[in-house]
This record gives C-alpha cells, sequence and structure tokens, in this order.
C-alpha cells in the first residue's frame, strides 16, 4: 500500500453529462481527475501524464475502450484499468482480467461504487475522517470447498488480508452458513460431492441475491465456470489461485454488494 495521496484518474466518456458529474463525486473522494471525450482525447492526455487509474467507456465514437485498454497496456505504465459498459459480457471481462483488467462494470453504476474501485486499483490509502483506513473495509467472506486442507490454507490466507472468514466443507453446510449470517462474497468450489457449484449458486442467489459469488474452477472445467455468469456469478478464478488476484477480486465483488445493498 502505497502513502496516502490523491490517486491520478483518466476518465474517458463520450458523454459529457456523465464526465462532470463522475469527476466531482471523485475530485470530493480526493482524486486528481483528467477528462476525455474521445480516443483521440484519451490517447493525448494518456502520452502526457502519468495516471494509476484509467476508466474508460467501451462504446466511443471513434474509439472502443476495450482496443484502448490493449494499446495502453502496451506501454507498460502500471496504470491499472477499469471499463464500463452499457451492457455485460462476462466471458470477455473474464478474458481481459487475464489480460490486466482491474474491474469491469456496467452501467449504470453507483459513483461511490466506482470511486471505491479506483481507490483499491491506485492502491492507495482512502482518507477517513479518523485517519485510518480499515483492513479489508471487515468484508465477510464464506468459503465453500470439499478439499479440507485448501479451506485451511485459504481461510488463513484472507484472515492475514483483514477479512472475516467463513468455511464451509460442502454445499448444504455453506448454505446454512449464509442463512445465519450476512455475507458479502461467497468462494464456491465448482465441484464438490452432493450440491455442485453451480447449484450451490443458484440457491445462494435465491436466498440472498446481493451477495456475489467466485467460482473457482480447474482448466478443465472452465466451460462450466462460464455457464454460472448468466446465473449471477460475479466472477471466476482457475486452482491453483494467487492469493492477491483472489484478493483483489473479492474486494471488487464486496465494494460492489455493499453499495448494492445500500441502493
Amino acid at each position: 500500500m502505497r502513502a496516502s495521496r490523491e490517486p491520478r484518474v483518466l476518465l474517458v466518456d463520450d458523454e459529457p453529462a456523465f464526465l462532470v458529474a463522475t469527476a466531482k463525486v471523485l475530485e470530493r473522494r480526493g482524486m486528481h481527475v483528467t477528462t476525455a471525450e474521445s480516443g483521440e482525447e484519451a490517447r493525448s492526455a494518456f502520452g502526457s501524464s502519468a495516471f494509476d487509474v484509467v476508466v474508460l467507456d467501451v462504446a466511443m465514437p471513434d474509439a472502443d475502450g476495450h482496443q484502448l485498454f490493449y494499446e495502453f497496456r502496451q506501454r507498460h505504465t502500471g496504470a491499472q484499468f477499469i471499463i464500463l459498459t452499457g451492457h455485460g459480457d462476462a466471458q470477455r471481462a473474464f478474458e481481459m482480467s487475464l489480460d490486466g483488467l482491474f474491474a469491469y462494470l456496467t452501467k449504470p453504476c453507483e459513483l461511490e461504487a466506482l470511486a471505491d474501485l479506483i481507490f483499491r486499483a491506485a492502491a492507495v490509502e482512502q482518507p477517513s475522517a479518523g485517519g485510518k483506513r480499515n483492513r479489508a473495509a471487515n468484508y465477510r467472506v464464506l468459503l465453500i470447498d470439499d478439499e479440507e486442507a485448501f479451506l485451511s490454507s485459504m481461510r488463513k490466507v484472507l484472515a492475514r488480508r483483514g477479512f472475516d472468514v467463513l468455511t464451509a466443507g460442502n454445499g448444504e453446510a455453506g448454505l446454512a452458513l449464509l442463512e445465519a449470517h450476512d455475507v458479502d462474497v461467497a468462494i464456491v468450489d465448482l465441484k464438490m460431492p452432493g450440491l455442485n457449484g453451480l447449484e450451490v449458486l443458484k440457491r445462494i442467489k435465491a436466498i440472498k441475491p446481493s451477495v456475489e459469488v467466485i467460482l473457482l474452477t480447474g482448466h478443465g472445467d472452465v466451460a462450466s465456470a462460464i455457464q454460472g455468469m448468466p446465473h449471477g456469478a460475479f466472477d471466476y478464478l482457475l486452482k491453483p489461485y494467487d492469493p492477491d488476484e483472489l484478493t483483489l477480486r473479492i474486494e471488487v465483488a464486496a465494494v460492489r454488494k455493499r453499495h448494492s445493498a445500500a441502493g
């Protein structure tokens, strides 16, 4: 985590009203915001200044946000990227996350939620009245996996990162915990005896629709994991997982859950 300072943000969208409103919200949160209404303006700004986070609209008259992402990534500046789109594309979002995309949000999005994501992407401490930043914002995570060693290891990893962690060795036990506790994010193994991951996902969304679900899968089961996206899965990750990547996905999912629940 870097020292607290103003994150430098490039906000790219061809809707002037959206740019003005979003920039005001981000600046009130302590960010330094540069705006661009076109791909041409975005290229000029990106080439002349260093940014922590670039927020890109997908559909613009002279540019495609996906193409700008890959174009800017080739410059190896260290910036993080968030893409905004009017229509979700789970498969493309997953593919781009493997290429380094921080988050893929569907418009309209809560501007405060976007601000939280930018702070996390920039790895900058958020200003607060008490001068302190809550570790993992007290997010509660439910882990559901039938491998005891994996559960134990993952629980320790996430607890060290400040999460409140619940664990269950099967789907039924996990659903019982879900009903008894407030949970922000559930991490569900796709292949389990009894209820499999897709069945657990559907039950979670029926019981508590606002809980975000991340599916864990092996390389051979990616197609099955993709089937979970239309049923409300937030994302999926391949085993063996990278702890930092998993932490990042949980935080992004939890931010969305908290703001959707508040709305």
